[in-house]
């Protein structure tokens, strides 16, 4: 079934099902009834020093120890315990808080974004948890997995809520709070040449981390999505030419092919060139429109080029590439121009000052003037299944 485009403009309670709706409205009794998605935007605090003291022990309690409303059983997601590498990462952004007047609770909610769709929108995972953080009273997410109330994303936002726990817990020397310590949330990812690219685990980053906000003698802002590039003088030519030469010797040594780039060097290229003979499109000239049979013949006669005489290497390298026949570029190409047997009657037999059009163009135009009928279609389609059936039977 074909997947409807239209947006779906139905509330995040209208589209879940009946049991899911109930558990639902359950959940927004612990914050009088408001539903986090349908607060108003000037209603939100982004100040960490309203975020929930959130800490570790309490995340522990209510992804694995917490009863689950469907289940009755304990949750034990520890799966979600991982969730911290989608913060460390950078994934949670606009984190923002709302507490309704003269409700013991919080709710908290951030824009996570897709660890394999980063190109689609975010989702916007909250939690409820008491205002002194000790307790998640509940959680929901926009995900396919948020009515569970434990996805990943829900983890991340419990997780960037307890580095900020951490961080107003130590302050610097003039009495600030470490809370810009905390990796900021980015909104995307963009290609970025590899040297610049942090492959550091999101284990080690966490370590880095809690490290960092320890620290009371940071003094600036660092960056923890990236490392810090080590500026490198860059290579001479010679330099790079004795590199080629040594990973040439050691190929040919090893009878390993050699790395892309030894094969696009000047110094190493022609040994790797393509030894399929190139396209007799190539040959064409402008000068020679309107000839005289005779003068285009003599013009023919004088060329001297190597796409007229071809090795016996040459020959048997586009056999071999084209052995798919109509399946393949390469034979299309290497057919323009050139009389193949099932055109050599044909083209012996036409008058040559005045050949047939059909026969030119199905010379000079093999792709766009194909042969074809009900029965070449009908075999083109059963000749993988009949060579398969016939390897079978011999």
């Amino acid at each position: 079934m074909e997947k409807s485009k239209e947006k779906d403009t139905r509330s995040c309670l209208e589209r879940l099902l009946p049991a899911g709706k109930q558990r639902y409205k359950e959940k927004l009794l612990d914050i009088q009834g408001n539903d986090p998605y349908k607060i108003p935007a000037k209603s939100w605090s982004t100040d960490p020093e309203n975020f929930p003291d959130i800490e570790s022990v309490g995340i522990f309690s209510y992804f694995v120890l917490n009863v689950s409303y469907y289940t009755s059983e304990q949750f034990r997601a520890y799966r979600s315990l991982a969730a911290y590498k989608t913060f460390v990462a950078g994934w949670v952004r606009d984190i923002k808080t709302y507490k309704p007047g003269g409700c013991e609770n919080i709710v908290v909610t951030a824009k996570v974004l897709h660890s394999q769709k980063l190109n689609e929108a975010s989702l916007t995972p909250w939690l409820i948890a008491s205002a002194d953080g000790s307790k998640i009273e509940s959680a929901h997410c926009t995900c396919t997995a948020g009515v569970g109330e434990t996805c990943s994303h829900v983890g991340a936002l419990a997780f960037a809520l307890e580095s900020f726990t951490q961080a107003r817990e130590r302050t610097t020397c003039t009495g600030v709070s470490n809370c810009w310590k905390v990796p900021q949330g980015i909104k995307g990812v963009l290609p970025t040449p590899t040297y610049n690219i942090d492959f550091t685990s999101a284990k080690s980053k966490k370590t880095r981390l809690q490290q960092f906000i320890a620290d009371d003698t940071a003094v600036r802002t660092i960056d923890h999505t990236q490392k810090a590039v080590k500026q490198t003088t860059p290579p001479t030519a010679e330099e790079l030419s004795g590199l080629f030469q040594k990973l040439q010797t050691n190929c040919e040594k090893q009878n390993l092919k050699a790395p892309s780039c030894v094969k696009v060097s000047p110094e190493f290229c022609k040994m790797y060139r393509c030894l399929i003979p190139a396209s007799l499109c190539t040959l064409r000239d402008s000068k020679c429109v309107g000839m005289a049979l005779g003068e285009l013949q003599e013009h023919c006669r004088s060329l001297s080029d190597p796409l007229l005489s071809i090795s016996a290497e040459e020959t048997a390298v586009p056999e071999r590439a084209t052995r798919d026949q109509a399946k393949s570029a390469v034979w299309f190409a290497g057919r323009v121009g050139r009389k193949t047997a099932s055109k050599l009657y044909s083209a012996c037999a036409t008058n040559p000052t005045k050949p047939a059009v059909s026969l030119i163009q199905s010379i000079c135009y093999p792709k766009q003037k194909m042969f074809k009928t009900e029965a070449t279609e009908w075999g083109c389609q059963k000749e993988e299944k009949a060579l398969t059936v016939y390897m079978q039977t011999t």
